[in-house]
């Protein structure tokens, strides 16, 4: 599967952008990365999986982040970002509402499919 038709697996939230103080070292699968219009350094990778470098070395705020606490490319997220707030171990802090929170299994069902070639 490519990754637009697992994200679209995944339940719509209705977000309140209030979650980038949890936005930190993120891994996720090099193919989400390479679709990505933003590209920053990678902190570590092999031929499937990245992780990407924070903004500085002394941090580990995600370097898609702005000033403001919003993603440098929101629309190309990668999946574990699009998991926040939608499944029981990701929770959101702040009260946003999913259509529907995702069992673990179901969670980790769409993390396999994205690690699938």
């Amino acid at each position: 599967m490519n990754p637009d038709d697992i994200y679209d697996l995944v339940p719509k939230i209705a977000c309140k952008g209030l979650c980038q103080d949890y936005c930190g070292i993120i891994g996720m699968q090099r193919k989400e990365y390479e679709r990505m219009d933003v590209q920053p350094p990678l902190l570590a990778g092999d031929d499937k999986t990245v992780f990407l470098a924070p903004k500085t070395p002394d941090s580990l705020t995600c370097p898609l982040l702005t000033s403001d606490g919003k993603c440098t490319d929101y629309a190309n997220r990668p999946l574990i970002c699009r998991l926040w707030g939608v499944t029981e171990k990701l929770p959101c802090p702040h009260g946003c509402t999913a259509e529907r929170i995702l069992p673990e299994s179901e969670s980790r069902t769409l993390l396999a499919l994205m690690e699938m070639d």
